[in-house]
């Protein structure tokens, strides 16, 4: 049986390949465990600072963005107060400009009623004189017809200045169209031609 047994062993070697058993030392055991530890905390470390970092890069992003918009808001800002300032100094120019203008309009317009109220009393003036004149013409053409003796033309003359001045107005020394001498000498052609 020796040889049985030898020769089954033998195939039980044959047939098994031998393995590699390698027995670990525990204080390597420890040290490979640890060393495999500080590698995952050193990648945890380095991912909670790159998380850090990637947070504070945005937040310094966003941060820069808000203080660009703050700055245009207040350029903005700025400009449309310089602007209202300038449309204020605009508007009280205008003011003094407008209140100037309303004074020279009120001297304009006091100087225009003085002007016409003296147009209208040059007007009144004319019209007398004119008046005047005319009646003197016809009080010279009533003489001349008086003096040739032709007392009907003298007569058509007298009926026709009565008409236009009224007989009471031509005989007043003191009234137009004919004072004085004037209305003097029509009284008197009227006198005569009435005997």
């Amino acid at each position: 049986m020796d040889e049985k047994t030898e020769k089954k062993g033998k195939q039980t070697k044959q047939t098994m390949p031998e393995e590699d058993i390698t027995i670990y030392d525990e204080s390597d055991s420890i040290a490979k465990s640890r060393q495999k530890s500080r590698k995952v905390f050193v990648f945890y470390i380095v991912a909670l600072f790159s998380v850090a970092l990637v947070i504070i890069l945005a937040s310094y992003v966003v941060q820069a963005h808000q203080q660009q918009q703050l700055n245009e808001q207040i350029t903005v800002a700025e400009g449309a107060k310089s602007r209202a300032d300038k449309i204020q100094d605009q508007m009280e120019s205008l003011q003094e400009r407008i209140d100037k203008l309303e004074g020279e309009l009120e001297d304009t317009n006091s100087q225009l009623e003085q002007s016409e109220s003296e147009k209208t009393k040059a007007e009144d003036a004319i019209r007398q004189q004119k008046e005047e004149l005319s009646a003197l013409d016809l009080l010279w053409q009533l003489e001349k017809a008086y003096r040739s003796g032709d007392y009907d033309g003298a007569r058509e003359i007298i009926s026709e200045m009565d008409l236009t001045y009224g007989h009471s107005a031509l005989v007043s020394r003191l009234k137009e169209p004919l004072t004085n001498e004037a209305a003097a000498e029509y009284e008197d052609i009227c006198n005569a031609l009435s005997e």
